[in-house]
């Protein structure tokens, strides 16, 4: 996890509550910051005629508009190809605070709205040669990705032998 910009009068402390549940964090400042992981960018298939796979996994919960990511044929935003199949758990539920604008205009909280939870998985399909050659890769796709909402990675999805179903290496 990082943070940018926090200013150079900050006062930082060493060790904190992080996350959902609370847990004990070490808080490190690191200049620069280090490398997350990247997208691998997907190779065409070798058996499927012009057709090039790829997979899609969440970093961090997603809000998705519309209905596209629920179905097979649907559609991800920001992103080529239609849906094969996916892998997805049951929402999490995630709300907030507004500064001043909760009916009568004071403070108060948000309601909790349902995001997708981060590990949900897509596997999709698009033309080889097709929206993914020569582009950068979204690194996050929804709404709020200024937030940190939505973040992905984007991977090959292997192919399997018919003979002993063992993915081949990649």
């Amino acid at each position: 996890f990082g943070v940018e910009n926090l200013g150079p009068h900050l006062k930082r402390p060493t060790v904190g509550a992080f996350g959902r549940f609370r847990r004990l964090a070490d808080i490190d400042a690191v200049n620069p910051a280090p490398a997350g992981p990247s997208n691998v960018l997907p190779t065409p298939a070798s058996g499927g005629a012009g057709v090039c796979r790829y997979i899609v996994v969440l970093t961090s919960p997603a809000r998705l508009p519309g209905d596209g990511w629920r179905c097979v044929g649907g559609r991800l935003p920001g992103l080529p190809g239609r849906i094969v199949t996916a892998a997805v758990q049951r929402p999490v539920w995630i709300g907030g605070w507004t500064g001043g604008s909760y009916g009568d205009g004071r403070p108060g909280p948000k309601d909790l709205e349902p995001y997708l939870p981060a590990g949900s998985v897509w596997f999709m399909e698009d033309e080889a040669g097709g929206g993914l050659q020569g582009v950068e890769l979204p690194r996050a796709i929804g709404d709020r990705t200024e937030w940190g909402f939505g973040g992905c990675l984007i991977g090959r999805w292997p192919e399997c032998s018919q003979a002993d179903r063992s993915c081949d290496s990649q």
